[in-house]
């Protein structure tokens, strides 16, 4: 068993030609990716930088290596628009709500851009530049689109209630609960709690 520190995802495995050493992609993040060597005793180095699969190793070393780069986003047709328009803010953009009116997009982000923290943004339609309301993985949007719900992680995780506008953000106690996620309900009666049995 060896430890490769630091490392949060990776892709393929082989083994050195002379069995000294195992071959991966991988990296801290997304944007930190490498052709990356470890040996048995866990010294690692870097072969090659860039987001990469690695396929196999031959008996003469040479390294069959799948090399590309990703990014996600998101679209919007604004009503009585014909073209679509480019939404994405950062490198890896994703939706989880969007007002009832079509006006306000929320989103987080999960490539480099998120930070140890993660990000809630909140976004017009109009093309408008996004606004970072604070930390955390976005939920939920209110109906009134005055607040939004945001998990945020830790050694505690918790739900925030962050406003789209002025105003500090209000810690929404779930006793007895770790929660994983959640959702406000219509109405601004109360929310939903998503958690693991």
């Amino acid at each position: 068993r060896t430890p490769v520190s630091g490392l949060t995802e990776f892709n393929g495995l082989a083994w050195s030609p002379r069995g000294d050493e195992v071959l991966y992609c991988g990296g801290p993040t997304s944007r930190q990716q490498a052709l990356r060597a470890v040996s048995l005793a866990g010294r690692g180095r870097v072969l090659l930088p860039g987001n990469c699969y690695v396929h196999d190793v031959s008996s003469t070393g040479r390294i069959l290596l799948e090399k590309g780069d990703e990014r996600t986003g998101f679209l919007c047709l604004p009503r009585g628009e014909s073209r679509e328009r480019e939404m994405s803010w950062l490198d890896g953009s994703f939706v989880t709500d969007i007002s009832p009116d079509g006006q306000l997009v929320l989103f987080g982000e999960f490539g480099e851009g998120r930070g140890p923290k993660g990000g809630t943004f909140l976004r017009r339609s109009d093309g408008a530049p996004a606004v970072r309301l604070g930390d955390g993985e976005p939920q939920s949007l209110s109906a009134d689109g005055k607040s939004v719900l945001t998990r945020q992680s830790g050694p505690a995780p918790r739900l925030v209630l962050l406003p789209t506008g002025a105003g500090p953000p209000k810690p929404i106690p779930v006793p007895g609960v770790e929660p994983v996620g959640g959702g406000l309900l219509p109405g601004g009666k109360g929310f939903l709690v998503s958690v693991l049995r």
